[in-house]
């Protein structure tokens, strides 16, 4: 499944808000918390890439 960078920052954010949630069980903060790694390690690859092409090492700009 290829998602966007701000499909991922927006799936990042819920994953955060689960992993925070004490109303939540263990369970799904658990799954939430492996879920939010993979995430955080794609965006960064992403941005990577987008250096990469960019060429200009600037921040990456998500929402303009």
């Amino acid at each position: 499944m290829n998602l966007t960078l701000r499909q991922l920052v927006f799936l990042e954010h819920e994953m955060e808000k689960i992993v925070d949630s004490k109303d939540r069980d263990s369970e799904d903060r658990s799954h939430a918390s492996s879920i939010l790694g993979r995430i955080e390690g794609e965006i960064e690859w992403e941005e990577e890439q987008h250096e990469e092409l960019n060429g200009s090492g600037q921040p990456t700009e998500l929402f303009s």
